[in-house]
């Protein structure tokens, strides 16, 4: 059995050098979840990588990574990714945010909640709304959900409707 987890772990990591990036987001999600410690310092291109999906996930993954450095490159891919003045770019990271659920990275998405953007401020809210309970303060998601509430964009509305459950 563990002769095959190490074949499954070598052709995996193969795929991350793969041209397709559907190929190498599925080996991103096979490491992820079965051999997250093979993944090694040299892994941390791919936050840069040209597509987009890959840079996200590479966040997700390598985030949980147990090398502190790989950790770190992830927690700036996934500010990066954030922070930037692209749409699509913003958006990945903000789901990536969801996917990680880390209370830690609300501060930094707070701000965002007054972003011209209506697909911006849904995201950020689903982002706290994906927070386990009790992490966050429940006052300041309510606070935050209720403004959100007469936001103009239903999608907005929706997503402040979700935050106000995960707050009570």
């Amino acid at each position: 059995m563990e002769r095959v987890a190490t074949v499954e772990t070598a052709e995996a990591l193969a795929l991350l050098a793969a041209h397709d990036g559907t190929a190498r987001v599925m080996a991103l999600r096979w490491l992820g979840a079965h051999a997250p410690g093979a993944l090694v310092g040299e892994h941390a291109a791919l936050l840069h990588d040209a597509d987009l999906e890959v840079r996200t996930l590479a966040a997700i993954v390598l985030r949980a990574s147990p090398n502190p450095s790989l950790a770190e490159a992830a927690r700036l891919g996934l500010r990066d990714l954030v922070l930037s003045p692209e749409l699509a770019q913003r958006h990945a990271g903000l789901r990536a945010a969801a996917a990680l659920a880390n209370p830690m990275l609300a501060p930094r998405l707070l701000p965002f909640l007054t972003d011209p953007d209506a697909e911006t401020r849904r995201l950020v809210l689903l982002a706290l709304a994906a927070v386990p309970r009790g992490l966050l303060a429940p006052t300041l998601l309510r606070e935050h959900a209720a403004a959100a509430l007469a936001d103009p964009d239903a999608g907005v509305r929706e997503a402040a409707r979700t935050l106000m459950t995960t707050a009570d």
